[in-house]
């Protein structure tokens, strides 16, 4: 094992740095080394590669794919551009896959991402990633995270995303996703985090959102959501946010919520079309500026309620 983070490292590691081919794991994380990112694939017994928060640049080296035994590998916060490898999907070992914060790096999802059936963190948010989700992540069946925000990705949240029913944390916020959100969602039973904010989506809040136990955040700001907010929301009993401003949603605010025992903030902004009484919460910041919510007038949820 090499560790030599957070050593005040700087300039770029040598050629011959290559030649160390008995390392096991590496860590350089946290230091102002740069240059372009080593080929490491003659390193057959490595299986910790962390490179992150430094300023490597250029592409990740095409034969990734070699190091058949990798179990991590983190190149978080680097200069990184070009594709992702399309052999990245033989690192078969792989449990964690973080490639976030490289600004540069371009290209789809491999489509042989459902290869990596050990994978359990996947974090490739603040990239440049566009196109579709690859049917194969249904194959990640031991994931937990799965953070994709802050990209290009297009296309529908597809339903197959339910089946993965071990992640605690799903954040595909702040791309161009459209459509509906799964009706089955409530199949993710460990979900801790969903943040779907600043994408297009459209369609109703499933009740199902309800019975995610786990959940603490709930994100769902800036879509173009409406109907009502489900009243099974108020079964959230361990949430501590829910973001549901910037939507089109419509109704009263359900006195279900009411039941939210931990919620400590609750944001229905700029939603034109709530409406009714205001909804006292105990220790909860809740915010309606931009609704109808608590002014006096009858709620009314049809076309009307623009005129007023």
């Amino acid at each position: 094992m090499i560790d030599w983070s957070k050593s005040n490292l700087e300039g770029t590691l040598p050629k011959s740095f290559e030649k160390l081919t008995n390392v096991q794991a590496l860590y350089l994380h946290e230091n102002e080394l740069g240059g372009r990112v080593p080929n490491f694939s003659k390193w057959v017994r490595l299986k910790g590669l962390y490179l992150n928060n430094n300023i490597f640049t250029g592409t990740l080296p095409q034969k990734v794919g070699d190091l058949k035994i990798l179990q991590a590998l983190n190149v978080r916060g680097n200069e990184i551009a070009g594709a992702i490898p399309t052999d990245l999907d033989k690192l078969v070992s792989l449990k964690e896959l973080d490639l976030s914060f490289n600004s540069e790096l371009t290209g789809t999802l491999p489509r042989g991402l459902g290869r990596l059936m050990d994978l359990q963190w996947l974090r490739l948010n603040k990239c440049q990633i566009s196109g579709t989700l690859p049917s194969s992540i249904v194959m990640l069946s031991k994931l937990k995270v799965l953070r994709l925000n802050q990209n290009q990705l297009t296309g529908t949240i597809p339903f197959f995303l339910t089946a993965l029913t071990s992640l605690q944390e799903l954040d595909l916020g702040d791309n161009r996703l459209s459509g509906a959100l799964p009706i089955d969602v409530s199949s993710l039973s460990s979900l801790r985090t969903l943040d779907l904010r600043g994408n297009k989506l459209t369609g109703t809040i499933p009740s199902g959102v309800g019975r995610l136990n786990n959940l603490d955040w709930l994100k769902l700001s800036d879509n173009l959501l409406t109907g009502p907010i489900p009243t099974e929301l108020g079964l959230l009993s361990v949430v501590q946010a829910v973001f549901l401003d910037g939507n089109d949603l419509s109704g009263s605010l359900p006195t279900e919520l009411t039941s939210m025992a931990r919620l400590k903030d609750l944001n229905v902004e700029a939603n034109r079309q709530l409406c009714g009484d205001e909804v006292r919460l105990r220790l909860c910041s809740v915010r309606t500026g931009g609704t109808q919510i608590g002014n006096g007038r009858p709620c009314i949820t049809s076309g009307v309620a623009d005129e007023l």
